[in-house]
């Protein structure tokens, strides 16, 4: 899996079961709840990465790292939690993932 692959179902993830803040994700209740939990149903920026990277187990470190990287050089300076926490809807937080793809598909492109 590459890290366009994972920001890109991150995103999805986000876009389709919900967005979450102070928590890396929630169940259906609004209850914190751990990653892996089948009953996970919403996540934070950084905690639908980390679900996307951690599925895709092989490489889990570094796919979470690039992707995090790739989303914290759209947020001036912030960390993706800070971002995530003070963002004022998913929509905000969606278009730094669209950025980030946008980016890193620009630059695969331009290394073909």
């Amino acid at each position: 899996m590459t890290t366009v692959e994972v920001l890109k179902k991150a995103r999805e993830l986000l876009a389709r079961d919900g967005w979450t803040k102070y928590a890396l994700a929630r169940d259906a209740g609004g209850h914190i709840a751990h990653l892996s939990d089948p009953d996970a149903a919403k996540f934070c920026a950084a905690g639908a990465i980390k679900r996307v990277a951690w599925d895709a187990y092989d490489g889990y470190g570094e796919l979470f790292a690039s992707a995090v990287a790739a989303v914290e050089a759209r947020c001036h300076g912030a960390s993706i939690t800070y971002m995530n926490d003070t963002a004022f809807g998913v929509e905000f937080v969606l278009a730094r993932f669209d950025e980030a793809i946008h980016a890193l598909e620009g630059a695969n492109e331009a290394t073909s």
